[in-house]
């Protein structure tokens, strides 16, 4: 009896310690995904990793649980929906309530996928009535176009914006420009703006747009010397910086791959050099 009690004693231990370890082995998955994915520092990788219990619990207190406030329920089934849904929901809500607001939440998840086009085409249907000179949409025009590649048309609306005087709207608007520049071939005038804007440290949109253009220009050691420079700056910033500088971050991450593949298939292969 005591042997058989023993028995089932050990064998509840041990069910609870591979169960506890399971449950813990999802917690550091999960932990690790969410700081890579949202560009946390490295350390917190290494602590989760090597402190397994300790390093989820400061990561939950200090990088995840400030972030998370009141639960907003209709918030969280919103960041579960896929992309195409989004569209959808949003394209319904502009058709019943054409605002220009309605435009811009759209036009949104469509950049987020690079639908750049449809953004634009979104956007443009609103420079109307009212609208129609509206710096704010104007501009919004002109960054979808310039994204999805109409560089033509979008320098061509550029010139006809009366830009305010915003310190934010006055860096997205000469990022616009000095990227127009880039596609005219004025290539002194676009890198002195890219360059004095990045000086600026406000935001790593120039910075992000200039690493393309350093791209179109073959300078690709260059961009990715650029590219890194971003990244790092995003891991070792706080989370407001991470939180606003999120969309070139990943535009970042996504250049960098696409660097990376170009630079693998230049490699001579093993049997080009027989």
């Amino acid at each position: 009896m005591d042997q058989e009690t023993s028995r089932i004693g050990l064998s509840s231990v041990v069910t609870l310690f591979y169960g506890g370890g399971f449950l813990i082995l999802i917690a550091q998955v999960f932990c690790i995904y969410h700081a890579m994915k949202n560009g946390k520092p490295y350390h917190w990788i290494w602590l989760i990793l090597f402190f397994s219990l300790i390093g989820i619990v400061l990561y939950f207190l200090v990088e995840i649980r400030p972030t998370l406030g009141k639960i907003n329920w209709q918030a969280i089934r919103w960041r579960l929906m896929s992309p195409e849904k989004k569209i959808q929901a949003r394209r319904e809500r502009l058709d019943d309530s054409p605002t220009v607001k309605n435009r811009f939440l759209l036009a949104d998840e469509l950049m987020r996928v690079y639908r750049c086009s449809e953004a634009a085409t979104v956007l443009q249907e609103g420079l109307q009535g009212a609208f129609a000179t509206d710096a704010e949409l104007m501009l919004r025009v002109v960054e979808a176009k310039q994204d999805s590649g109409q560089f033509e048309a979008a320098h061509e609306l550029l010139k006809r914006i009366t830009p305010t005087q915003a310190p934010e709207y006055q860096l997205r608007y000469r990022t616009a420009l000095a990227r127009a520049w880039s596609r005219a071939n004025q290539d002194v005038e676009a890198e002195t703006e890219f360059r004095k804007l990045m000086e600026q440290q406000k935001s790593e949109r120039p910075a992000v747009y200039y690493a393309e253009w350093l791209l179109q220009q073959d300078k690709s050691e260059d961009a990715r010397q650029v590219l890194h420079a971003v990244i790092q700056r995003y891991r070792r910033g706080n989370n407001v910086w991470r939180f606003h500088e999120q969309r070139w971050y990943r535009l970042a991450v996504k250049l960098l791959k696409s660097t990376t593949a170009v630079r693998n298939n230049n490699l001579p292969s093993e049997n080009s050099n027989r």
